[in-house]
């Protein structure tokens, strides 16, 4: 080859490896995000959710609304930014009590100034309606369809409470006529999840009992009624039914 093809080669090859050597430094210059939040999807209203995000390579991380908008905060909500140097941040978004109305969609962005680049992590939390920071939670308790005892027998029962605040409350058992069964039970030091238990003396089958927690000063509360099926045909004699047998059987 001449001197001008092989300087046309090299030139060629220049430009190839001068281009490998950009797009390298251009991906090296990416975004990159090292924790992202993870959805919450069975929040309940009044406890505390917190999560976190993470990336490196960038110049800014916020927490912003779906229109954009760099989340403030408020007197249930605040988020905070850590500079660990190198270009790499972390912000963390805590809802100290939810609400309905901070349910939904958010954003972690980031950006790189030079060049200049936006990347977002969203997340979502939604909530369970009708829930609440202190409720009754009667699921694997002993107080959802009793059956099997008689009418004026004693049955102990266990009565779920689930808490995500450290608060006192206090539990009580309502006969259906509304009336206090046993003792209240206080509770100074509370529990995430707590079996209460309580004797029903006499009870009435198929009529609602109800299970109740109160606290925030008897300002909030939340109840779940139970009831006892009793036994099978209770109070009635069962006669056997007579066997039946063909035609060519009978004599």
């Amino acid at each position: 080859a001449g001197p001008s093809e092989l300087g046309e080669e090299r030139g060629a090859m220049t430009s190839v490896a001068l281009c490998l050597i950009f797009l390298v430094g251009v991906k090296s210059q990416s975004i990159n995000f090292l924790a992202q939040p993870a959805d919450i999807l069975d929040a309940r209203f009044g406890c505390e959710y917190s999560v976190r995000c993470r990336a490196s390579n960038v110049d800014e991380l916020t927490w912003r609304q779906t229109n954009g908008n760099i989340l403030s905060n408020s007197t249930t909500r605040h988020t905070t930014t850590e500079n660990f140097g190198n270009r790499t941040w972390e912000a963390t978004l805590t809802f100290t009590s939810l609400n309905e109305t901070e349910v939904g969609t958010y954003g972690c962005t980031a950006v790189l100034q030079t060049p200049l680049t936006v990347k977002a992590a969203t997340f979502r939390i939604a909530a369970i309606p009708g829930s609440q920071a202190v409720e009754i939670n009667n699921v694997g308790s002993s107080v959802k369809n009793i059956t099997g005892q008689p009418a004026g027998a004693s049955v102990t029962v266990a009565c779920r409470v689930d808490s995500c605040l450290d608060v006192p409350y206090i539990v009580e058992y309502l006969n259906p006529a509304g009336e206090q069964i046993g003792q209240r039970v206080e509770n100074s030091n509370s529990m995430l999840t707590a079996h209460y238990i309580a004797l029903v003396n006499s009870i009435q089958t198929s009529e609602e009992y109800t299970c109740r927690v109160v606290y925030d000063n008897n300002l909030k509360s939340d109840s779940d009624t139970f009831t006892f099926e009793g036994m099978i045909n209770e109070g009635t004699t069962v006669m056997p039914t007579p066997p039946t047998f063909p035609p060519c059987l009978r004599n």
